[in-house]
């Protein structure tokens, strides 16, 4: 007898109860810090270095030309039929992107849930930017057994302008709002549903987190239910952005900057304060010239490409006399 044969039964009946699908990078932001594989925009930008015969930032390195996304297109196809075959026998659907709420793919699935009142038993999880948190998408979601919501969200005012090109900050409010207060109209938050957020930190977002976090927690206020789905230990900061060597880390930021996001995060009552301080200690005085020249350039070419000004966007959360690198 083989060890397969000790642990399966093969009289067993198999069923599909957890999916977890990409369908597209279809995605109506190009985060700096993004790849193509999550967003077209970002695609459209490596084109564009390629175009211009410019060197590729370092975490773009691998990423070719895309002349055609038919496959992409092809693929998503595939996998939303794959889905819509077995919405029978799932009781997890876990969506990334790309941006979930932006593929006609996805949107087609959750529309044949609910039309073939599957959506019932059927639990959604699903990564996404919250820009697109309107009432159409919010009342879709209201058929479904519960909802998993992780939502990246990378600074606040000008910073997220900056690195969430081509969103605003104002918008991305409203529309996290609107989330917020359909979930109180509906009384969602008695029914099986969790919220987090997600911020990965770079060199452009190290020093506006702690405002971040304090945004994010202070919507508490208003909405106090926020504390019963424990909200708040879920206000989530990832200091490993990958490669690990990546030019937009903040380990290559100079000593006073690093020191300073630190006073900021200190103030806060955040969980990860410790966190911070570890990160601190480990990578002060370890800069290297060579790291802060890549980002140097990655942040100026693609400021050249989206018309846009590190110096009017980030200058002001750095002390005007010592600024990240540039």
């Amino acid at each position: 007898m083989c060890i397969r044969d000790r642990f399966v039964d093969p009289e067993a009946t198999q069923s599909l109860k957890y999916l977890d699908m990409r369908f597209d990078n279809q995605c109506n932001l190009g985060c700096r810090m993004c790849d193509p594989s999550s967003s077209n925009r970002v695609q459209d930008t490596v084109n564009w270095y390629h175009d211009q015969g410019k060197e590729l930032p370092d975490h773009w390195k691998i990423f070719k030309r895309q002349r055609s996304n038919s496959y992409i297109k092809q693929l998503a196809e595939k996998r939303k039929w794959y889905a819509m075959e077995n919405l029978w026998q799932l009781r997890v659907l876990k969506v990334t992107g790309g941006e979930p709420f932006m593929s006609k793919d996805f949107n087609e699935v959750l529309d044949k849930a609910i039309m073939d009142e599957e959506a019932h038993h059927i639990r959604l999880m699903i990564t996404t930017n919250g820009t697109k948190f309107t009432n159409t998408i919010l009342n879709k979601l209201e058929y479904f057994e519960g909802l998993d919501l992780n939502v990246s969200v990378d600074g606040t005012g000008e910073v997220y302008d900056y690195i969430r090109w081509p969103f605003n900050w104002d918008m991305w409010c409203q529309r996290f709002e609107t989330l917020l207060a359909w979930v109180d109209d509906k009384k969602f938050y008695k029914r099986d549903f969790r919220l987090r957020t997600s911020t990965l930190i770079s060199a452009y977002n190290w020093l506006d987190a702690p405002r971040l976090y304090e945004h994010l927690h202070d919507y508490t206020n208003k909405y106090p239910w926020l504390n019963d789905i424990n909200y708040v230990p879920r206000i989530d900061f990832n200091l490993f952005l990958r490669p690990e060597d990546s030019e937009l880390s903040p380990r290559w930021l100079p000593d006073h900057l690093l020191e300073l996001g630190l006073e900021r995060w200190e103030k806060t009552n955040n969980r990860q304060v410790d966190e911070f301080r570890a990160f601190v200690e480990e990578h002060k005085g370890k800069q290297r010239e060579e790291r802060q020249e890549r980002f140097v350039y990655m942040t100026t070419t693609l400021d050249e490409q989206r018309e846009e000004s590190y110096w009017l966007s980030l200058i002001h959360i750095s002390e005007p006399t010592r600024p990240l690198y540039i």
